[in-house]
């Protein structure tokens, strides 16, 4: 448990939820959802969030995402991102 610097802390859950939902996790979740059709995003979310006990980070949320593709192999898989050429 970390110290407050204000008056006000969420406590020991919220820091474990951050801890696991970081910002490039919620990056990669952003990205499976934006290239799935707009009819998979809600069920693809929820099945992501059911999966992610024990993993975080991006790499945390592709493994959930390849989990729930895995159970339900009707759910699409968005093609792999390209980076743009610099």
């Amino acid at each position: 448990h970390k110290p407050s610097a204000g008056h006000f802390h969420f406590g020991p859950e919220r820091d474990g939820y951050e801890a696991q939902w970081t910002p490039a996790a919620y990056d990669r979740l952003t990205a499976i959802l934006r290239d799935l059709p707009i009819h998979w995003r809600f069920f693809a979310k929820t099945e992501i969030f059911r999966r992610m006990r024990g993993r975080s980070g991006p790499e945390g949320v592709q493994a959930a995402f390849d989990a729930a593709c895995e159970r339900f192999p009707e759910l699409p898989r968005p093609r792999p991102v390209r980076e743009a050429a610099e």
